[in-house]
């Protein structure tokens, strides 16, 4: 990665033609199939997209345009546009059209054709179908039903081909990968394995940086998250797209990271962050340390070599801080809660529906502190056996205020962020949470992005049958030196990536 970089958050896209509802989202990300389904209305709005497309004629020349070279010109132009269809209907549908499906679109053709169309307008009519098909619409997997075994079957080289683009582009597979599908490589692991290290390097790599971060994080809404004025204070009138800089530094970070080939561990404990003019007013950050240069502007970001392990990381970063806080004040808890889940990749059960809140605690209102708050919020049993997990690991971060500002106390009272865990490790503050990622901590950090990665590749949560898979990905990391592409590799090439459940689980 170069020392500076321009980086808007915000791409610059025209208008869209439709509007498209958010997609819900479970288990952390918004590709779930469980999640995700068709209702009339979102239907409607496919169906207007369509005919919006095929009405922009700037849209619609070019696509004629581009399509017409690529097929041999027959002397026969209903024939030609016939190829084209084809050859649409297989980058539509991520893999070779069946005989059936090609005559079914090119037959929207040919009776548009019969009801007096021109060549132009019968080919938007095919189109309008095809961009409205469930094959379309929907990633289907339908495979070869003879090789399915116990439930379970091998998936087609060309749904390997759509699952790795998916997972690391969010979109269809290039020429590239679409050949080596034609070609029946990539059922071969290496082969698979080699395409995904390709698409890494690729820009179009940034859709999955972008989309996985985020939502790993949890800081994909973070847009809409507004500190209180008074918590911004000097830094009012200072701080120009405040939410959108804390977000650009995690996706530099975790930018940085894939480029290099770097360890996972350094996107908890790295030797280097991204800073532009806004953050180097929150993180205090006087003038940067290459010989020559000042202070980045807004847009423009500088490669800092950190010095003082308080700050990078995701841990440390203003994003995570501030999404994890109230608009007023900090909130152990909630960062207690992020850290176990995104961090650790352990799941705190939910807060009995009994459990007052713990402002509205009346033993714990008024000035104290909060470690004194929560101290005395685990004298109630009820409340005690989820505090003892996730209250050491929010307080480890308590000296970073509700946007990240370090402080040492907290009104009158210096912050104390020793903490000990449940299994009675120790450590103090930011720096000591980090030593236990960085060691004795590391592989469940490992095992964590790996269950997410592994999520966000399959669009299904972890099951029991996953387990080994996970844990034998990590080992293999651990001999790689938690190298960010062995974990992408190993993913691809296990078992769960390249096979399909045909039938439910069975309790």
């Amino acid at each position: 990665m170069p020392e500076m970089v321009r980086f808007v958050l915000h791409r610059q896209f025209q208008e869209p033609l439709v509007h498209l509802p958010p997609d819900p989202a479970a288990h952390g990300f918004d590709s779930m199939a469980e999640s995700l389904n068709l209702p009339p209305f979102l239907m409607e709005k496919y169906l207007d997209a369509a005919e919006k497309l095929t009405a922009r004629e700037d849209v619609w020349q070019a696509f004629i345009k581009r399509a017409r070279p690529r097929q041999q010109q027959t002397g026969d132009p209903a024939e030609t546009d016939r190829g084209i269809i084809a050859d649409v209907l297989k980058r539509a549908f991520r893999r070779p059209p069946e005989e059936g499906e090609v005559t079914r679109y090119t037959g929207f053709y040919d009776l548009a054709i019969k009801n007096g169309e021109d060549r132009e307008r019968a080919m938007a009519v095919a189109l309008r179908a095809i961009l409205v098909a469930p094959q379309f619409l929907f990633r289907l997997e339908s495979g070869v039903a003879s090789e399915e075994k116990g439930g379970v079957r091998p998936l087609t080289d060309h749904e390997l081909a759509a699952r790795l683009s998916y997972f690391l582009w969010d979109t269809i597979p290039d020429p590239e990968l679409s050949r080596a599908a034609d070609e029946g490589a990539l059922r071969d692991p290496e082969v698979l394995a080699a395409q995904a290290r390709r698409m890494l390097r690729h820009p179009r790599a940034e859709e999955f940086i972008r989309d996985f971060s985020l939502q790993w994080l949890r800081i994909q809404n973070i847009s809409s998250h507004a500190p209180d004025p008074s918590v911004l204070g000097a830094f009012n009138n200072r701080l120009k797209n405040f939410n959108e800089a804390l977000a650009s530094e995690v996706l530099l970070l975790f930018a940085t990271v894939m480029a290099e080939d770097r360890s996972v561990l350094d996107l908890v404990d790295p030797d280097f962050t991204w800073v532009n003019l806004t953050l180097c007013n929150v993180y205090g950050i006087e003038n940067r340390p290459y010989t020559g240069v000042g202070k980045p502007g807004s847009a423009e970001w500088l490669r800092y070599p950190i010095t003082d392990r308080r700050r990078g990381g995701i841990i440390t970063a203003g994003a995570t801080l501030m999404v994890n806080s109230n608009p007023t004040h900090t909130n152990p808890i909630k960062r207690g809660k992020w850290l176990l889940e995104a961090v650790l990749g352990q799941e705190p059960p939910p807060p009995l529906p009994n459990v007052p809140n713990l402002e509205a605690t009346p033993v714990v209102q008024g000035g104290l502190p909060i470690r004194e708050k929560l101290a005395q919020h685990r004298t109630d049993a009820a409340c005690a056996s989820c505090h003892a997990r996730l209250d050491p690991l929010g307080l480890a971060l308590e000296n970073y205020d509700a946007i990240g500002v370090w402080r040492d106390s907290e009104g009158k009272a210096e912050i104390d962020a020793s903490g000990t865990l449940k299994d009675g490790t120790k450590f103090n503050g930011p720096i000591g949470l980090k030593d236990l990622l960085r060691g004795p901590k590391r592989n469940e950090f490992v095992r964590c992005l790996t269950e997410h990665l592994f999520t966000y590749a399959l669009g299904r949560p972890v099951q029991h049958y996953d387990i080994a898979t996970i844990h034998g990905i990590v080992k293999k990391a651990e001999a790689d030196d938690n190298r960010f592409s062995t974990l992408i590799t190993e993913i691809v090439k296990s078992y769960p990536f390249c096979h399909l459940k045909t039938k439910p689980d069975t309790l």
